[in-house]
């Protein structure tokens, strides 16, 4: 009977052990949110840097082929950085933030090329594309404006400090 006490605590014991360093490397729901800030930081970066990019070339364009060179541009970033949001995993707390990136990136891709068409000379409707283009870009930055807030949520939410989410 003693043995086979002593062989059921040595088991336990072991498979406890198993047990706690298994829970160890599960990711806690903290830890990935640092890897999502970590990896939406440049995106987030580069959707503001976009915008702002436009909303210097838009007023300063000498002419309309250089205000379509600007939106091209701009809506050629937009889509590059759309495929790195696609894949990023956001725990419960930051799936609306990852949502209103990837609206804010959408809605920037339609507003470029809806400026793009309004700017163009055979476009016949290029009244409807200037007033679209101008509504989308209002509503792109609106959209940075709302994920900088959520951003700084999800940051409070999971007291991160910016030495643990910044390059």
């Amino acid at each position: 009977m003693r043995g086979s006490t002593i062989f059921i605590l040595t088991v336990l014991l072991l498979t406890s052990g198993f047990v706690n360093c298994s829970e160890a490397s599960v990711p806690t729901e903290r830890n990935e949110a640092i890897v999502f800030y970590k990896a939406a930081h440049p995106i987030g970066k580069e959707i503001r840097s976009n915008s702002d990019d436009w909303n210097s070339c838009y007023p300063t364009a000498s002419s309309p082929v250089v205000l379509i060179n600007c939106a091209e541009e701009c809506e050629a970033r937009l889509r590059a950085i759309q495929d790195d949001l696609s894949p990023l995993y956001a725990p419960p707390p930051l799936i609306q933030l990852k949502s209103d990136l990837a609206l804010a990136i959408s809605t920037g891709i339609e507003a470029f090329v809806s400026g793009q068409r309004c700017l163009d000379p055979y476009e016949s409707n290029y009244s409807y594309y200037c007033d679209k283009a101008d509504s989308m870009i209002m509503e792109m930055n609106r959209l940075i404006e709302l994920v900088a807030d959520e951003w700084d949520d999800g940051i409070a939410h999971f007291g991160l400090e910016p030495s643990e989410i910044l390059p």
